[in-house]
């Protein structure tokens, strides 16, 4: 599995599916599935920060072998998406511990953080991601085009354009809205 693959939002189940298949972990479906039924039955504690979700298929989370990076990435994106910062913060900063899953947790960690209302954090994320030897070319792309985002929307246009440059100046036309996203950032 590359980071290219993994950047892509339409296949990223297909192929965290196709890694559980052949491990024998739970399907980011099954995943999601549990965590929608707990949810459902949890006390009334939206931020889910203090709701203790149990167990998945008999194992508690804090068994889950730190070195089974794609679990923790698959549990972080389900917390992340229930609103469970805390927990998806710790799930994906495990995840991004392995190689080939480094750049999309880093991406998604950025994002938890953004969503919590800690941009600083993310951008230091992405930039810190933006920079590893580890992350290929393309990922490169879609992490500055994630920061481009962050700075949009904390106010900061100057920041947001030079990121959205580079993009252009690397991959025209990879990124279709980048065009329009300069324009609105040089009339702001």
């Amino acid at each position: 599995m590359s980071s290219v693959d993994i950047l892509d939002g339409v296949g990223a189940m297909s192929i965290a599916d196709a890694a559980v298949e052949e491990r024998g972990l739970l399907s980011s479906m099954e995943v999601q599935s549990t965590f929608n039924e707990m949810q459902s039955a949890a006390p009334g504690d939206q931020t889910g920060d203090e709701v203790d979700f149990g167990t998945i298929q008999g194992s508690t989370i804090s068994e889950l072998a730190e070195d089974d990076a794609m679990s923790h990435f698959d549990l972080g994106v389900a917390f992340k998406e229930m609103g469970q910062y805390k927990k998806s913060i710790e799930q994906l900063s495990m995840a991004r511990q392995n190689s080939e899953l480094y750049a999309e947790a880093t991406r998604v960690l950025a994002s938890a953080h953004h969503e919590r209302g800690q941009s600083e954090i993310a951008v230091d994320l992405l930039r810190e991601a933006i920079e590893d030897e580890r992350v290929i070319r393309a990922a490169q792309l879609g992490l500055r085009y994630e920061l481009a985002g962050v700075f949009e929307t904390i106010g900061r246009h100057a920041d947001a354009a030079v990121e959205l440059r580079v993009i252009t100046q690397q991959a025209p036309g990879d990124f279709p809205d980048v065009a329009g996203r300069l324009a609105r950032l040089s009339d702001a």
